[in-house]
């Protein structure tokens, strides 16, 4: 039974990256650990304790940076004779 979720689930993020790409999906895999708290939290009366608002704060940041946008830098090109 886990190896047919697991599969269904591994068959799923790469029909996810076949039809959004890999940027989207990469942000969706590193909020799964704060999915993973709070199902732990509701689902399972798991308490939650300070180290888990300091991970949920820190990946939240780590996402926010990552998706802020840069400012485009000017692409060269960097074969001889060609501007």
């Amino acid at each position: 039974m886990g190896c047919i979720i697991a599969g269904l689930a591994l068959m799923l993020s790469f029909e996810a990256i076949n039809h959004l790409g890999c940027e989207p999906v990469a942000m969706f895999n590193n909020l799964s650990p704060i999915f993973t708290i709070a199902l732990a939290a509701l689902l399972l009366k798991e308490k939650l304790v300070w180290y888990h608002t300091i991970g949920i704060i820190l990946t939240l940041g780590g996402v926010l940076v990552s998706i802020r946008e840069h400012p485009q830098k000017k692409k060269t090109c960097h074969i001889p004779g060609i501007r």
